[in-house]
């Protein structure tokens, strides 16, 4: 059953209550269906029939499906909640995806209000006050530098859209809902495992208040120039989006990565974070390249957009990895996974391959090669099928 959001108002109380008596019933859900539940897609929390129904008639179709998700405006994956200014339906909010809130709230002491026709947008967290649900990494920048073209050049001439010179969600739902135009070339396998990878569970987050759409338009919503803002903003500054000051001392930022398990992005040099640049081909390595300034010099063609979605996968599916053992600790022994988190603070963790191997140990197995870990390929698998046995017995 899932909880907490439906496509018909008659069930918001029936959920509402359901929600306060099983909050945590989704995650509990989600590991006893998922073989590997860092792969789950969370547009399938989205219970509206119509896209339940065209979704299942195009399944293989990814791209499809992500514009059909794109088009309803009832329903986020990262547990935003969107506007009701934006749907005849005043009650919406109690349409968010529960499964992304319980996530934050059981890894990250997210303290969201649950009232009966309303969820908070922004709450306390492990780090303080004001944070809310984002997304790490998006899809319409990609679309814009390898998929927009190809686009256009297959609508007729007298398309409205024909003139448009932006990859926006009103012409990605156009040319892929309406024209039912497909993707072809060697760009199409890389951007199916980004599509597949962006609405899951390594891909979400919780950021300062206000500071989503700060970056959305600032960033083009670029992870790596969003944390170089972070971190370098001076105290004395005040972000302002739309008259809303954004909460945030750049003193917070190791705490912030450290939290956030947001390792990946970064490496740790002279007692501090340097953001990585997601467009170096050395990213997964030492010799990675850090950026120091949130605006980016160098021009975006498709090769390196191509190396771009290789290292966003990578971090996304290597987060979302670790995220789901600390979620199986989470929900078998609470008391165990504070104690592992309070552990990898005195210890000073500083990168993902240590703090999946910390835990990893903690649960009495051996350590995974580094060539495992980097690669992170189809051999991860069994590791976490032994893992989740010794968690379970445990």
């Amino acid at each position: 059953m899932n909880i907490g959001y439906g496509n018909k108002k008659k069930n918001n109380k029936r959920g509402y209550l359901f929600m306060i008596k099983y909050p945590y019933l989704n995650i509990i859900k989600l590991f006893e269906n998922e073989k590997y539940p860092w792969e789950y897609d969370f547009k399938n929390e989205n219970t509206n029939e119509v896209y339940q129904k065209e979704s299942e008639t195009m399944k293989n179709d990814v791209l499809y499906k992500f514009a059909l998700y794109k088009n309803d405006k009832m329903f986020d994956t990262d547990g935003t909640l969107l506007s009701s200014k934006n749907t005849k339906n005043k009650d919406n909010e109690i349409f968010t995806c529960q499964l992304a809130r319980e996530v934050y709230r059981k890894l990250f002491e997210f303290k969201d209000k649950i009232e009966e026709a309303n969820v908070s947008r922004y709450a306390n967290c492990v780090l303080g006050e004001g944070y809310g649900p984002d997304t790490i990494n998006t899809f319409m920048d990609v679309g814009e530098k390898l998929l927009f073209s190809e686009f256009k050049e297959k609508l007729d001439d007298n398309d409205p859209f024909k003139k448009n010179r932006s990859f926006s969600k009103d012409f990605l739902i156009h040319t892929v809902l309406e024209k039912k135009l497909g993707i072809g070339g060697k760009e199409k396998d890389k951007i199916l495992k980004y599509l597949n990878s962006i609405t899951t569970i390594g891909n979400y987050c919780l950021v300062p208040a206000y500071f989503n759409p700060f970056r959305g338009t600032k960033f083009k919503d670029y992870f790596d120039l969003s944390l170089v803002n972070l971190k370098c903003k001076k105290n004395s500054d005040a972000w302002n989006f739309k008259g809303n000051i954004i909460n945030w001392q750049s003193e917070h930022f190791n705490n912030f990565i450290n939290e956030f398990f947001l390792w990946d992005y970064v490496k740790f040099t002279n007692n501090t974070y340097d953001v990585k640049d997601m467009f170096d081909k050395s990213y997964k390595s030492e010799i990675s390249k850090s950026i120091t300034k949130d605006v980016r010099n160098n021009s975006i063609d498709e090769n390196t957009m191509l190396t771009f979605i290789d290292n966003a996968v990578w971090s996304i599916k290597r987060r979302g990895f670790f995220m789901t053992l600390l979620l199986e600790i989470c929900l078998a022994d609470y008391k165990k996974y504070t104690g592992i988190k309070d552990t990898m603070k005195k210890n000073n963790i500083c990168n993902m391959n240590d703090a999946i191997n910390f835990v990893l140990q903690f649960c009495n197995m051996e350590k995974l090669n580094i060539k495992i870990l980097d690669t992170f390929d189809d051999d991860i698998y069994e590791v976490y099928l032994l893992y989740k046995k010794k968690v379970n017995v445990a």
